[in-house]
């Protein structure tokens, strides 16, 4: 997307949500994800490639699970089902995104030519009906 970089949010910038996923999973394992950013980076590719194959989040938590037996530290107490709903989420939408830039992208190369905005459409079509313009009474159905 050719979006500025302040606008929106990451999901309306169309970045990718590897970040996201990584803040995500450092919070929730409680680490720093400066520091461990390539370990998390593998993690957050697993779970973004497992939401596209169609896993649940019950699925991620599974996986949670792993990232946390194979971690030096002690796993953390509670709210894995939380930061497994929220990886899910994250990876979804990004998912969703970027397969409506496809379908649109696929849908203009099959309908080419300009498209023009709804407002000049239904301008020009209420000024060119028959008995319309605006003299026309709207309110009058014989016109």
């Amino acid at each position: 997307m050719s979006r500025s970089s302040k606008d929106g949010n990451w999901l309306d910038r169309g970045d990718p949500p590897d970040p996201a996923l990584v803040r995500v999973l450092a919070f929730y394992l409680g680490l720093d994800p400066a520091t461990v950013g390539a370990t998390l980076d593998e993690h957050a590719t697993a779970i973004y490639g497992m939401v596209i194959a169609d896993a649940n989040e019950l699925q991620v938590v599974s996986y949670l699970k792993r990232v946390e037996a194979a971690s030096p530290l002690p796993p953390p107490e509670r709210g894995r089902r939380a930061a497994a709903v929220s990886l899910w989420h994250i990876a979804k939408a990004a998912s969703l995104r970027d397969e409506l830039h496809q379908l649109k992208a696929r849908w203009r190369a099959e309908h080419p030519g300009p498209t023009e905005p709804l407002s000049d459409w239904l301008a020009e079509r209420i000024l060119n009906a028959p008995g319309g313009g605006r003299d026309a009474d709207i309110r009058d159905p014989s016109v």
